[in-house]
């Protein structure tokens, strides 16, 4: 049996229509998966409480406290890295009985965050992560002791990590 003319034009229609949606398929799969996109959590509820948040930030500063943070590659285990904290007051004394918590990410890659309490060990706050990204990672870092907050982001340039 002969086919009717034109009987391909609906197949050509389909054919444009999914041509159409297969990339906007493809692109929404990229744009979900990737590291380097990343979207502020809560952000709705952080702007509403905008005003306790700059209140704490300025309570953090009149402690007047500070953290001197080091990071370093760990020989023995390639890609991770030490984080040694220690907290000082005003005068630069080193404050002890704090705890210690802290989120990292590497600044391309926002959206793979780290959230970690550090161990006291010989009197430094430590952790060992992996970090295996060189360049720019931040640090927000929670200090808690005797009731007092104090709040702080910090940004190191770390160097390649050796293999």
């Amino acid at each position: 049996m002969p086919r009717a003319k034109g009987w391909y034009w609906p197949w050509i229609v389909v054919g444009i229509l999914v041509a159409g949606i297969v990339p906007n398929l493809v692109l929404v799969a990229v744009a979900i998966n990737d590291p380097s996109f990343a979207v502020e959590e809560n952000y709705y509820e952080k702007a509403r409480h905008w005003d306790e948040e700059m209140a704490r930030r300025r309570a953090s500063r009149a402690l007047g406290w500070q953290v001197d943070l080091d990071v370093r590659a760990i020989p023995d285990r390639p890609g991770f890295r030490r984080i040694e904290a220690v907290v000082r007051d005003r005068e630069g004394r080193v404050l002890d009985g704090c705890r210690v918590a802290l989120e990292t990410f590497h600044n391309a890659r926002a959206a793979r965050r780290e959230r970690v309490e550090l161990a006291v060990e010989d009197g430094r706050h430590v952790a060992e992560l992996s970090m295996r990204r060189p360049g720019l990672w931040i640090f927000d870092i929670d200090v808690s002791r005797k009731g007092q907050e104090f709040s702080t982001t910090l940004r190191r340039e770390l160097p390649p990590v050796l293999r």
